[in-house]
């Protein structure tokens, strides 16, 4: 039994905080998450609908207009891989990475998806755009691998129960000083 009601309340405030912070941290968590996918989405998409910008019908011949620059510019990065490809009205590669071309996804004029996949057993966030090509559409895909994504949760996971459970603790601690 303890000792006197300061330490009953105490004890039953602790409970209640550390039952309390790991759901505040995951609902935390989760709308965090939420923000971070959906900027890395629009970045994703931004390169794709750049891309697109590039795509037009000369004749009766699709072409892509990427120069090295670029290319080097939308590959460049120290903590993901990036694919692209760019796909003629009926699927065929036009430029980029052909293992990017599956799975076939039938895209309205204008529309863009988001979907994830594998791509050479890596794990990978798509971005697709659908260009005009003339009378039909062609598709600019970009893809990037997870591993930043999955740093950015990590650091957002420990953060938030660093922040939880610290907070907890003061809390006892003030409590324990009144």
């Amino acid at each position: 039994m303890l000792r006197s009601l300061k330490a009953t309340l105490m004890l039953w405030v602790l409970l209640v905080m550390l039952l309390i912070a790991p759901l505040r941290a995951s609902l935390e968590l989760r709308s965090q998450m939420q923000r971070m996918n959906a900027a890395y989405d629009a970045a994703l998409g931004d390169w794709a609908l750049a891309l697109g910008n590039l795509v037009h019908v000369a004749g009766d011949e699709v072409r892509f207009d990427l120069n090295a620059q670029t290319e080097e510019s939308l590959r460049t990065s120290s903590t993901v891989a990036v694919f692209f490809v760019v796909l003629g009205p009926d699927g065929e590669p036009i430029a980029g990475d052909a293992l990017l071309r599956e799975p076939r996804l039938a895209l309205e004029r204008g529309e863009r998806r988001l979907f994830e996949t594998r791509l050479d057993g890596l794990p990978v966030r798509v971005a697709v755009h659908a260009v005009e090509c003339g009378r039909r559409l062609c598709q600019v895909r970009v893809a990037e691998t997870l591993d930043e994504r999955e740093r950015a949760r990590t650091d957002s996971l420990v953060l938030t129960l660093l922040l939880a459970f610290g907070s907890t603790a003061l809390f006892a601690l003030a409590i324990g000083f009144v």
